[in-house]
């Protein structure tokens, strides 16, 4: 089934400083930045390539196993060294986890490691993109022929998510992200966000309630993503996925997060805001995550509509600028409350007994947080 595209996008609103769309196309280049089109959706849906014998075998691999082990937060200059060390050892693998853990240990590593130049640290990222480019490709295929088991429904989906964001951190790194190619970036999400969608109501209407959940909670995410990033048009702040270990919670389960807010300056990581997003959140997991926890259905919908695709349908409108006035509401609510929620997080005190203080992403108490939203009190 082909996906329609968006409209090329443009400018900002200037009453509102929020990202919306023009049907004028972009340029090719902005003060010297190549301006991206969408390599995140556009790994969705290129040709199916033909996945040789050996994809098919794959053994325990100790790197990721490491990988894993280590603690979910932005890791230090040792911990980017042994991060580019794991990187070199699961990036030559088939199996699309194993190339997904490489290619976010490589952008990790590029993140931190200040004490290596611009080009450096940009190359780094450019070999993380490649292992992620490759899983996509991999995941596609075994997801269309590929045994059970191999079957990971929103992992092209997730992955694509990651290439989309790429534009954001290179610019985190150069210390300049021009307003073209952060407009540019949302575009690609946005596009990736109703690619996903689709996929959801594909899997629903053939009886695949897994794969339809399984879409369904990165619906949620990406409207969180989406939520925020179009509230901020400089590139200062922005919301990226979270790195693979992050989101796995067999280890360091306190630590656990789906999404990740920056702020950065002058190539420098200030602050990084652990977001875990749940449809719905039991007393159990409101007492488990060290990170803001955010509710898809209560959070990030409108009064009486729960699912991802109304809040994504009017962020879209907003975009295009054909959304009705209950649409500008809705997604002006939620972008605010959520912007709010990440403020009075960041305003707690470092839990210290979830991560040590000294390293760059905060998990904070909740006090504030709980006053102010509901449905979060433990």
């Amino acid at each position: 089934m082909t996906i329609e595209r968006l409209d090329p996008l443009i400018p900002v609103d200037s009453n509102t400083d929020l990202l919306t769309s023009s049907h004028l196309p972009a340029p090719d280049y902005v003060r010297g930045f190549l301006v991206p089109d969408t390599p995140g959706y556009d790994s969705l849906v290129t040709p199916l390539q033909p996945i040789p014998e050996e994809a098919l075998q794959f053994t325990p691999s100790r790197a990721y196993s490491h990988y894993l082990k280590m603690h979910k937060v932005l890791v230090g200059r040792q911990g980017a060294m042994q991060l580019e060390v794991i990187h070199d050892q699961l990036s030559g693998e088939w199996l699309p986890r194993y190339l997904s853990a490489a290619g976010s240990a490589a952008v990790e590593a590029a993140l931190v490691r200040t004490d290596h130049s611009a080009q450096q640290r940009l190359a780094l990222v450019d070999k993380g993109v490649g292992c992620w480019q490759r899983a996509v490709a991999v995941q596609r295929a075994f997801n269309a022929d590929g045994e059970e088991h191999l079957i990971e429904h929103s992992a092209p989906h997730r992955l694509a998510l990651n290439i989309a964001v790429v534009p954001l951190l290179r610019g985190l790194i150069t210390g300049t992200i021009p307003e073209a190619v952060n407009k540019a970036v949302f575009h690609d999400c946005l596009n990736i966000a109703q690619a996903n969608l689709l996929q959801n109501s594909l899997l629903k209407s053939v009886g695949d309630v897994s794969g339809a959940a399984d879409h369904l909670g990165l619906g949620y995410e990406l409207n969180a993503l989406l939520s925020f990033n179009r509230r901020y048009t400089t590139g200062r702040r922005f919301m990226v996925p979270a790195f693979d270990r992050s989101d796995s919670g067999h280890h360091h389960s306190r630590q656990t997060h789906d999404l990740v807010e920056l702020t950065h300056r002058r190539g420098r990581i200030l602050m990084a805001t652990p977001v875990e997003i749940k449809s719905a959140a039991g007393l159990r997991q409101r007492q488990r995550y060290g990170a803001l926890l955010v509710r898809g259905k209560m959070h990030l919908s409108a009064p009486n509509q729960c699912a991802p695709r109304p809040t994504l349908e009017a962020i879209a409108a907003c975009y295009e600028g054909t959304a009705t006035r209950s649409q500008r509401r809705t997604t002006h609510t939620i972008t605010e409350q959520l912007v709010n929620m990440i403020r009075d997080y960041q305003a707690g005190d470092v839990l210290t007994d979830v991560v040590h203080s000294r390293h760059g992403t905060g998990f904070r108490d909740k006090t504030l947080v709980v006053q102010n939203y509901p449905g979060l009190a433990a």
